[in-house]
Protein backbone atom coordinates (compact mmCIF):
# COMPACT_ATOMS: atom_id res chain seq x y z
CA UNK A 1 0.00 0.00 0.00
CA UNK A 2 2.91 2.34 0.76
CA UNK A 3 4.05 2.10 -2.86
CA UNK A 4 0.58 3.07 -4.11
CA UNK A 5 0.41 6.01 -1.69
CA UNK A 6 3.88 7.23 -2.73
CA UNK A 7 2.90 6.96 -6.40
CA UNK A 8 -0.29 8.98 -5.84
CA UNK A 9 1.54 11.64 -3.86
CA UNK A 10 4.17 11.91 -6.59
CA UNK A 11 1.51 12.70 -9.18
CA UNK A 12 0.23 9.33 -10.39
CA UNK A 13 -3.31 10.16 -9.29
CA UNK A 14 -4.80 7.46 -11.50
CA UNK A 15 -3.47 4.92 -8.96
CA UNK A 16 -6.06 6.16 -6.44
CA UNK A 17 -8.46 3.74 -8.14
CA UNK A 18 -6.52 0.92 -6.50
CA UNK A 19 -7.31 2.34 -3.07
CA UNK A 20 -10.94 2.87 -4.05
CA UNK A 21 -11.37 -0.66 -5.41
CA UNK A 22 -9.79 -2.25 -2.36
CA UNK A 23 -11.56 -0.20 0.32
CA UNK A 24 -14.92 0.69 -1.23
CA UNK A 25 -16.74 -2.35 0.25
CA UNK A 26 -15.67 -1.51 3.82
CA UNK A 27 -16.50 2.19 3.38
CA UNK A 28 -19.95 1.37 2.00
CA UNK A 29 -20.60 -1.15 4.77
CA UNK A 30 -19.69 1.27 7.56
CA UNK A 31 -21.65 4.13 5.99
CA UNK A 32 -24.73 1.94 5.64
CA UNK A 33 -24.56 0.46 9.11
CA UNK A 34 -23.19 3.37 11.16
CA UNK A 35 -24.35 6.40 9.16
CA UNK A 36 -27.66 4.70 8.28
CA UNK A 37 -27.71 6.23 4.82
CA UNK A 38 -30.31 4.75 2.47
CA UNK A 39 -28.96 2.57 -0.31
CA UNK A 40 -30.22 5.08 -2.87
CA UNK A 41 -27.77 7.70 -1.53
CA UNK A 42 -24.88 5.43 -0.60
CA UNK A 43 -22.79 6.11 -3.73
CA UNK A 44 -22.89 9.84 -3.02
CA UNK A 45 -21.62 9.34 0.53
CA UNK A 46 -19.01 6.73 -0.47
CA UNK A 47 -17.62 9.28 -2.90
CA UNK A 48 -17.64 11.90 -0.14
CA UNK A 49 -15.49 9.65 2.03
CA UNK A 50 -13.05 8.94 -0.78
CA UNK A 51 -12.67 12.64 -1.48
CA UNK A 52 -11.70 13.07 2.17
CA UNK A 53 -9.31 10.10 1.98
CA UNK A 54 -7.65 11.55 -1.11
CA UNK A 55 -7.31 14.97 0.50
CA UNK A 56 -5.91 13.48 3.72
CA UNK A 57 -3.52 11.05 2.02
CA UNK A 58 -0.44 13.25 2.68
CA UNK A 59 -1.21 13.02 6.43
CA UNK A 60 -1.16 9.20 6.54
CA UNK A 61 1.84 8.34 8.73
CA UNK A 62 1.70 4.53 8.67
CA UNK A 63 1.15 4.36 12.46
CA UNK A 64 -1.71 1.93 11.86
CA UNK A 65 -2.87 -0.27 9.04
CA UNK A 66 -4.12 1.76 6.12
CA UNK A 67 -7.57 0.13 6.43
CA UNK A 68 -7.79 1.28 10.06
CA UNK A 69 -7.03 4.82 8.91
CA UNK A 70 -9.77 4.47 6.25
CA UNK A 71 -12.20 3.28 8.95
CA UNK A 72 -11.33 6.34 11.01
CA UNK A 73 -12.12 8.76 8.19
CA UNK A 74 -15.27 6.82 7.32
CA UNK A 75 -16.51 6.87 10.92
CA UNK A 76 -16.00 10.61 11.28
CA UNK A 77 -17.88 11.14 8.03
CA UNK A 78 -20.68 8.78 9.09
CA UNK A 79 -21.10 10.49 12.46
CA UNK A 80 -21.13 14.02 11.07
CA UNK A 81 -23.02 13.54 7.80
CA UNK A 82 -25.31 10.83 9.19
CA UNK A 83 -26.58 13.11 11.93
CA UNK A 84 -27.06 15.93 9.42
CA UNK A 85 -28.89 13.59 7.02
CA UNK A 86 -31.28 12.35 9.72
CA UNK A 87 -32.09 15.92 10.84
CA UNK A 88 -32.88 16.91 7.25
CA UNK A 89 -34.90 13.72 6.72
CA UNK A 90 -36.91 14.39 9.89
CA UNK A 91 -37.78 17.88 8.62
CA UNK A 92 -38.80 16.52 5.21
CA UNK A 93 -40.93 13.82 6.84
CA UNK A 94 -42.79 16.42 8.85
CA UNK A 95 -43.65 18.18 5.61
CA UNK A 96 -44.72 15.05 3.73
CA UNK A 97 -48.44 14.44 3.55
CA UNK A 98 -48.22 10.69 3.12
CA UNK A 99 -46.55 8.24 5.44
CA UNK A 100 -45.09 5.08 3.91
CA UNK A 101 -47.10 1.95 4.60
CA UNK A 102 -45.88 -0.38 7.33
CA UNK A 103 -45.43 -4.07 6.59
CA UNK A 104 -48.57 -6.13 7.22
CA UNK A 105 -49.11 -7.62 10.68
CA UNK A 106 -47.62 -11.05 11.08
CA UNK A 107 -44.86 -10.37 8.57
CA UNK A 108 -41.83 -11.63 10.48
CA UNK A 109 -38.55 -9.81 9.97
CA UNK A 110 -35.69 -11.77 8.47
CA UNK A 111 -32.35 -11.90 10.23
CA UNK A 112 -30.83 -9.03 8.23
CA UNK A 113 -33.74 -6.74 8.99
CA UNK A 114 -33.61 -7.68 12.68
CA UNK A 115 -29.88 -6.98 12.78
CA UNK A 116 -30.41 -3.61 11.08
CA UNK A 117 -33.16 -2.66 13.55
CA UNK A 118 -30.97 -3.80 16.43
CA UNK A 119 -28.06 -1.63 15.28
CA UNK A 120 -30.39 1.31 14.59
CA UNK A 121 -31.54 1.17 18.22
CA UNK A 122 -28.01 1.96 19.42
CA UNK A 123 -26.60 5.45 19.90
CA UNK A 124 -24.17 6.26 17.09
CA UNK A 125 -20.86 5.74 18.96
CA UNK A 126 -22.02 2.40 20.39
CA UNK A 127 -23.36 1.38 16.97
CA UNK A 128 -19.95 2.17 15.47
CA UNK A 129 -18.17 -0.08 17.98
CA UNK A 130 -20.64 -2.91 17.35
CA UNK A 131 -20.40 -2.58 13.57
CA UNK A 132 -16.61 -2.50 13.58
CA UNK A 133 -16.40 -5.52 15.88
CA UNK A 134 -19.26 -7.74 14.71
CA UNK A 135 -19.65 -6.77 11.07
CA UNK A 136 -16.16 -5.67 10.07
CA UNK A 137 -14.18 -8.03 12.33
CA UNK A 138 -11.83 -5.42 13.77
CA UNK A 139 -9.89 -6.08 16.95
CA UNK A 140 -10.23 -3.87 20.02
CA UNK A 141 -6.92 -2.24 19.17
CA UNK A 142 -8.08 -1.45 15.63
CA UNK A 143 -11.41 -0.11 16.87
CA UNK A 144 -9.60 2.14 19.34
CA UNK A 145 -7.32 3.45 16.59
CA UNK A 146 -10.20 3.97 14.14
CA UNK A 147 -12.25 5.86 16.72
CA UNK A 148 -9.21 7.66 18.18
CA UNK A 149 -9.97 6.44 21.70
CA UNK A 150 -8.18 4.20 24.19
CA UNK A 151 -8.54 0.45 23.95
CA UNK A 152 -10.34 0.50 27.32
CA UNK A 153 -12.86 3.01 25.95
CA UNK A 154 -13.41 0.80 22.89
CA UNK A 155 -14.05 -2.21 25.15
CA UNK A 156 -16.43 -0.12 27.24
CA UNK A 157 -18.37 1.02 24.16
CA UNK A 158 -18.66 -2.55 22.93
CA UNK A 159 -19.81 -3.71 26.39
CA UNK A 160 -22.45 -0.95 26.50
CA UNK A 161 -23.55 -1.83 22.97
CA UNK A 162 -23.98 -5.50 23.94
CA UNK A 163 -26.01 -4.58 27.01
CA UNK A 164 -28.29 -2.28 25.02
CA UNK A 165 -28.72 -4.91 22.30
CA UNK A 166 -29.65 -7.55 24.88
CA UNK A 167 -32.15 -5.14 26.44
CA UNK A 168 -33.64 -4.31 23.04
CA UNK A 169 -34.01 -8.01 22.19
CA UNK A 170 -35.71 -8.68 25.55
CA UNK A 171 -38.12 -5.78 25.00
CA UNK A 172 -38.97 -7.09 21.53
CA UNK A 173 -39.47 -10.59 22.90
CA UNK A 174 -36.88 -12.00 20.54
CA UNK A 175 -35.60 -15.49 21.19
CA UNK A 176 -33.14 -15.63 24.11
CA UNK A 177 -30.96 -18.10 22.16
CA UNK A 178 -29.43 -15.26 20.15
CA UNK A 179 -25.91 -14.78 21.41
CA UNK A 180 -24.38 -11.31 21.44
Amino acid sequence: MQEVIRAILSGQTDRFGEIYDLHMPLVASVLRKVGRFPRSELDYHVNGVFIRIYEALPQFRNRSKFSTWVYSITLRYAWREGAKYRRESARKTELDEETPALPPDGAGPDDALLAEELLDALPMKLRAAAVLYYCEGLSMEEIAMAEDISEGAAKNRLFQAREKMKQWLREKGVNDEIEI
